[in-house]
């Protein structure tokens, strides 16, 4: 039996620096701000990519009420509309530290990563984000480390 590919969301969920747009320039909708303000339809804001069973849903304008649109109902109906034609559906959020926008999101979906950036979080930042996503009603997965700088020493790496 042949392995089904996941139809695959990315949202920008970042409406106040969306940064989906660098990597799928080609995405250009009014996005998921579009849809929670009922400007467009949510097939109208997905975008098509070159990667197979890959879609993106642009952040679109940055409005002037982030949390407001992200922690709204019209958010949790968007959310379950895009539940039934997803497979997966990944969401790149704004730091949680920073603004609610990330905690409001974590409370909607199956499961959250927290990402970790060598040189830049510290341990007691990490920690602090990580009871943020418990405090919001986060299902943790896991974290992610990355911009670590590793060097090869033989055949393991080594600091």
């Amino acid at each position: 039996m042949p392995n089904k590919e996941k139809k695959t969301l990315l949202i920008d969920g970042d409406l106040r620096k969306p940064t989906v747009k660098k990597i799928f320039p080609e995405a250009t909708t009014h996005g998921l701000t579009g849809i929670l303000t009922n400007k467009i339809t949510i097939n109208e804001a997905i975008c098509d990519t070159d990667v197979e069973d890959l879609y993106v849903l642009p952040a679109g304008i940055v409005p002037p009420n982030p949390s407001e649109l992200l922690g709204s109902e019209k958010m949790k109906q968007v959310y379950a509309e895009l539940y039934e034609q997803f497979d997966q559906i990944l969401f790149d959020t704004p730091p949680i530290q920073l603004v609610v926008d990330a905690q409001l999101l974590c409370s909607l979906v199956d499961g959250s990563i927290l990402l970790v950036r060598n040189d830049h979080s510290s341990k007691e930042n990490s920690k602090k984000a990580l009871q943020k996503m418990q405090t919001g009603k986060a299902h943790i997965l896991g974290s992610i480390f990355n911009n670590s700088k590793m060097k090869m020493d033989g055949y393991y790496y080594a600091e």
